[in-house]
């Protein structure tokens, strides 16, 4: 999360078009749902994960709800990173039992 997210992170800019215009930015919709993906979260549970983030880091910044999420998703063209389900981390079996990457 650098300062051009956080400066983006509401959105600033009318459509043009009637009704309400979205709060969040992009940015901010691709953020949630790259954390939600990362950690395999539920949206409300990212809504709060989000909101604890940014309450430790002293951010001042509104967190969109799940709905608020889930319904730009079909128009933004979000690339996640996918990791093969048989491609290991190395070492996390070490440093799950406990044993330090020291001892080699």
């Amino acid at each position: 999360m650098n300062d051009e997210v956080i400066e983006q992170w509401v959105n600033q800019q009318k459509t043009g078009r009637r009704g309400a215009s979205n709060t969040y930015s992009n940015t901010a919709i691709e953020f949630m749902v790259t954390i939600q993906s990362l950690f395999g979260l539920a949206g409300r549970q990212t809504e709060g994960f989000v909101e604890s983030i940014f309450q430790l880091m002293d951010l001042d910044l509104p967190v969109p709800d799940h709905s608020t999420v889930s319904r730009p998703l079909l128009k933004l063209n979000i690339q996640l990173p996918v990791i093969p389900t048989n491609e290991t981390i190395p070492y996390s079996s070490r440093l799950y039992r406990g044993e330090s990457l020291r001892r080699r």
